[in-house]
């Protein structure tokens, strides 16, 4: 799942650079479906183990808008309820949801529980490069450990589902480490 909100605008090369690493090191028949979000969701490439039609996938994605990440993480359950064997939600965001109104931080975590599926966020921090969230908000207040709606970030201190379904939240490191040693960790575990 890549997150193609505005507020990863200046991070998203660096998402799809990230997300093509990871493809590139699953095994020869591994299925995966690239999904990107941002106010729509909306499937890049379906399951498939063919890897230039996922690395195509992750090139198409283009940002813009608000940010559905609750209902983006359940559509993308759902969609792996239907994946025989072993299941994972790999997720590059920065963890902001401003848009979402059919679910919730709670109710998509209650799904990841009950999926099954492994879900390992790939945090971004977004907030410095946009001089913050933005503007205060009816719903809430914006600032550091907030979002745009006043509800926490996915990464800090929002307990997302990483931890709870056997998944780990995986911060993203500094340039100086190659992107095939990030995704070690997480793709044999998967």
């Amino acid at each position: 799942m890549i997150d193609t909100s505005g507020s990863t605008r200046f991070k998203l090369d660096e998402i799809q650079n990230a997300a093509i690493a990871f493809v590139n090191q699953l095994r020869e028949d591994d299925r995966v479906m690239v999904l990107s979000f941002s106010e729509r969701y909306q499937i890049e490439c379906d399951f498939t183990s063919d890897r230039a039609r996922l690395r195509d996938g992750i090139r198409q994605t283009r940002t813009g808008g608000g940010t559905k990440l609750y209902e983006a993480v359940e559509f993308a359950l759902g969609k792996l309820e239907k994946v025989e064997g072993r299941k994972a939600v790999v997720l590059f965001t920065d963890g902001v949801d401003t848009s979402s109104r059919r679910a919730s931080a709670e109710s998509t975590i209650a799904q990841a529980e009950e999926s099954g599926a492994m879900v390992y966020p790939i945090s971004y921090d977004t907030e410095g490069a946009l001089g913050g969230y933005g503007s205060p908000s009816p719903r809430g207040r914006s600032g550091p450990g907030r979002g745009p709606l006043g509800m926490p970030p996915i990464y800090s201190p929002f307990p997302m589902p990483g931890g709870r379904t056997g998944g780990r939240r995986w911060p993203v490191v500094p340039q100086t480490s190659p992107l095939t040693t990030n995704f070690q960790w997480p793709q044999g575990r998967m």
